[in-house]
């Protein structure tokens, strides 16, 4: 039990880090609006979109607030741990090899190819922490409205189907 709470908190945390330091990597310099590029403006608009999308999701599931924002951070967190898990063994494979200078080097530098990975892994993480119908939501035996009248279950149907064929 406890494992398990530190490793949400985990998460929890490090999607929460990841989501405050993103507007910092945007706007490093504090200039306003025209340090920004197109590919973040993008990203900026997507991330718009999928937020709206996610707070939709969470309201026609009726999730609650906080229980969505629990789901966009532990996503978040996990996407950050899944991504520093691939870096650490991407180079503890490489680091008996003549390839971990060129790699160690392409971390520390600037990059669009990885600002692309880096933006659409956030982007990737939001559009899945969305919540869907769990098998809790969906009633059994419950009539539905179709064109006005009342359409019978399926379980009534099956029973009336057998009924006649005796």
């Amino acid at each position: 039990m406890l494992l398990r709470w530190s490793l949400l908190g985990s998460l929890w945390l490090f999607g929460l880090l990841l989501l405050a330091v993103q507007p910092i990597g945007i706007a490093p310099y504090s200039e306003g609006v025209s340090e920004i590029s197109l590919l973040e403006a993008g990203f900026c608009l997507l991330m718009l979109l999928l937020l709206w999308r996610h707070i939709r999701y969470c309201r026609h599931f009726k999730t609650g607030f906080w229980h969505g924002l629990n789901r966009m951070l532990i996503s978040q967190g996990a996407m950050f741990a899944f991504t520093l898990l691939v870096i650490g063994l991407l180079t503890s494979a490489l680091v008996h090899t003549d390839y971990i200078q060129p790699f160690l080097l392409s971390l520390r530098q600037y990059s669009p190819v990885s600002e692309c990975l880096y933006d659409a892994s956030i982007l990737l993480a939001l559009y899945l922490a969305a919540p869907t119908a769990g098998t809790k939501l969906r009633p059994h035996n419950v009539e539905s409205t179709v064109g006005g009248s009342a359409a019978p279950a399926d379980s009534d149907v099956r029973g009336a189907t057998e009924e006649a064929s005796r």
